[in-house]
């Protein structure tokens, strides 16, 4: 006994090691249980949350289930430049809870259907106006909610496969500070839009070589969410006219996420599982917001990399 506990702390402590990349906005907290195991869930998708991160899972429900939750998150960063004289600054505090919600309803002993509201991208980040970098952001607020419709199917004992339809909506909130010199001041650029619906195509596959051992894959894709709302510039000084704002409008793309598991059970009480992620950001390259109305004449100044054009061409502006 004392040998396959020691064996298990072996085990645990051997694959315990992360690597931290940049996630962007994306979110993979989706369900407490899938989170208890670090997110590596597609070869386990044992609850609900199957229907993110393997909608093949849901096989393994029987007759009604229901489960509705959520997660704390309190984003920090700190940011200093270079130069040993550079001030630090701190990202002020900010409470998220992404919510998630799942039903589903065993058909029969094949099909399992299902229904999913989670929020697999979104967050913020809000710094003091006057930080180095106010001239790249001062508040941001991404908020993506996508609605997924899921079908499974047990083809037999070992293999299962599930897809899904996901309706995706949201809104973003965005502001930085704009340096006019010519004017000597620092004004204010705003935009508050919300998601036209998008839509995105999830499908997944489980297999079980055993009672032991199991293998899962899931791909959903690309949605290029559109925004439009409104764009504005507050505090510009002697140069406010030459900013009108206006309707503004972006896309933003929630990229395709390729998710890869294996999951192997040592003991009764041991179960280790890994996943591998591949999340598709190349496409997001930039984030360029056309306003409707540019500046009465013609004004190049070089904001964020954008030139106002004459009034009525539409700026696109670099946010």
């Amino acid at each position: 006994m004392y040998s396959k506990r020691l064996l298990s702390v072996v085990l645990v402590l051997a694959l315990a090691v992360g690597v931290c990349f940049g996630g962007g906005w994306q979110l993979n907290e989706h369900g407490a249980r899938a989170l208890g195991f670090g997110g590596a869930w597609a070869a386990r998708a044992l609850d609900l949350s199957a229907m993110y991160s393997n909608a093949a899972g849901l096989t393994n429900l029987k007759g009604i289930n229901v489960m509705v939750g959520g997660t704390i998150i309190l984003p920090s960063s700190k940011f200093k430049g270079p130069g040993a004289s550079t001030t630090e600054t701190s990202m002020e505090s900010q409470t998220f809870f992404p919510p998630n919600a799942y039903g589903s309803y065993q058909i029969n002993d094949k099909f399992v259907v299902g229904l999913g509201v989670f929020a697999p991208f979104g967050l913020g980040t809000k710094w003091d106006r006057n930080w180095v970098g106010s001239a790249l952001a001062v508040e941001t607020e991404l908020q993506i909610i996508y609605i997924n419709p899921t079908v499974a199917y047990r083809v037999n004992d070992k293999l299962s496969v599930g897809a899904g339809i996901s309706i995706v909506m949201g809104s973003v909130n965005m502001s930085y500070r704009v340096p006019i010199a010519a004017a000597g001041v620092n004004g204010t650029a705003t935009l508050e839009a919300d998601a036209s619906t998008a839509i995105s195509f999830n499908v997944g596959v489980l297999y079980a070589f055993n009672d032991k051992l199991s293998v899962g894959a899931s791909y959903r894709t690309l949605a290029d969410v559109e925004f439009e709302g409104t764009a504005s510039f507050t505090d510009m000084g002697i140069l406010q006219a030459y900013f009108p704002g206006g309707a503004g409008s972006t896309t933003l793309p929630m990229p395709s996420n390729l998710q890869v598991g294996v999951a192997y059970q040592v003991m009764p009480k041991l179960n280790v599982a890994a996943d591998f992620q591949y999340v598709g950001w190349k496409a997001y390259d930039e984030l360029a917001v056309p306003l409707a109305t540019g500046p009465a004449t013609p004004l190049a100044l070089g904001l964020g990399g954008a030139i106002l054009q004459k009034s009525p061409a539409p700026v696109k502006q670099n946010w």
